[in-house]
């Protein structure tokens, strides 16, 4: 499957995450409940629910991956750790 090049691009954030990087990955817990995930943007944000324990992290490596999680968490999940756009660190089972 090919994407656009700037859909492909990495993301590069410097310094504190943004307003918007963080309203991200609320969507994200929004549409998957209080799982007990840390959810890190490549060099940026990274959010975890109040008062749980990760027990992993989910590192997501572009915008399209985070926008796709937003709109159908389990299909693009899957697709994009098969295809290398996220990464686990830790243990989701």
């Amino acid at each position: 499957m090919s994407y656009p090049v700037a859909a492909q691009r990495n993301l590069n954030l410097k310094g504190e995450p943004t307003r918007l990087d963080k309203w991200l990955l609320q969507q994200i817990f929004k549409a998957i409940g209080p799982a007990p995930l840390r959810f890190v943007i490549k060099d940026g944000a990274e959010m975890a629910p109040p008062g749980v324990v990760p027990v992993a992290t989910v590192v997501i490596h572009d915008w399209r991956t985070l926008g796709a999680l937003i709109i159908d968490p389990e299909v693009a999940f899957g697709e994009a750790f098969a295809e290398g756009r996220i990464e686990v660190r830790g243990d989701l089972v």
